[in-house]
């Protein structure tokens, strides 16, 4: 399981990490634009591709509550999540 403040996901049924990051934008009024990783981040979260360690780590900075650790177990458990769903 993957927590940070609101945001408890069981690995069943996560949400991609993009849709958590956009919520957490909104939640905590970051603005993204002109954020530290703008474009990095930007290009992530409209592609909905993975999450690397260079994007967990600008994210971290954004962030101050989270660590790459965070945003790099998000993004496992999504993937897990997806192969449980094809499992079934």
């Amino acid at each position: 399981m993957t927590s940070l403040g609101n945001f408890e996901m069981p690995i069943k049924n996560a949400i991609h990490p993009a849709d958590v990051i956009k919520s957490l934008f909104k939640e905590t009024g970051t603005k993204l634009y002109g954020c530290p990783g703008f474009n990095t981040i930007y290009r992530f979260i409209y592609s909905h591709s993975r999450i690397t360690e260079n994007i967990a780590k600008k994210l971290s900075g954004v962030f101050p509550d989270t660590d790459v650790a965070f945003w790099l177990n998000l993004q496992r458990d999504y993937e897990v999540s997806k192969l449980d769903e094809k499992d079934k």
